[in-house]
């Protein structure tokens, strides 16, 4: 099973790199796994080699992402199966994300790679056959193992409302921040364990990370 997933998440990046800002047909053609998996290999690989080489070139990041965006929210307004929305909607909730990682870069001056503001991401690599998943000191090996269909913080049908799509953006950055303090500590040989109020989405972050 993981051999298959690894392959699906292989054969949709490399669809990815060939099919621009236009993804309707893309995302219809591979599960939802392996489009957010993809598409966060691509983003993250993009985002650093522009670090690296021209950090010009974040601006151009940047509109790409909002051409994304804005396919998305073209795609939103069809008639989707509802298997279809859900890959969807998971997907939107990870690319505002990552628009929004491109903005703060840019809006802070960022110039290298080894800087914190970019260290601090979760960030997807496709190294030696192998994904690897890093943030600031720990570093992981994707396990490939099947999710499904699944969801991205909510599990519903988006609009073209601009406050639903505000409060995907605002559920991620809570879920963002519980990533980067688990992340650590696993890799420090530690455990953590989410502490709240009742509804603030503890058992989901469990889940998803």
């Amino acid at each position: 099973m993981k051999e298959v997933v690894k392959r699906k998440v292989l054969a949709c990046r490399h669809d990815l790199s060939n099919c621009g800002t236009k993804r309707e047909k893309w995302l219809k053609s591979h599960p939802g796994q392996a489009c957010i998996t993809a598409s966060q290999i691509q983003w993250t690989e993009e985002v650093q080699k522009s670090l690296r080489d021209n950090v010009l070139k974040l601006k151009t990041d940047r509109k790409k992402q909002h051409l994304v965006l804005r396919n998305f929210t073209d795609m939103i307004k069809k008639n989707l199966t509802r298997l279809e929305r859900i890959k969807l909607v998971s997907l939107v909730t990870i690319e505002i994300h990552a628009r929004d990682v491109i903005n703060d870069l840019i809006k802070n001056q960022i110039k290298t790679e080894s800087s914190f503001e970019w260290q601090q991401q979760l960030r997807f690599y496709w190294r030696k056959d192998e994904i690897i998943i890093e943030q600031a000191i720990g570093r992981f090996w994707y396990g490939c193992e099947y999710l499904g269909n699944s969801g991205r913080l909510v599990i519903t049908p988006l609009t073209d409302r601009l406050e639903e799509i505000f409060c995907l953006f605002l559920l991620f950055y809570e879920i963002f921040r519980c990533y980067m303090t688990l992340t650590i500590a696993l890799s420090l040989c530690r455990g953590g364990s989410p502490k709240g109020p009742a509804g603030k989405r503890k058992k989901n972050v469990n889940e998803y990370f």
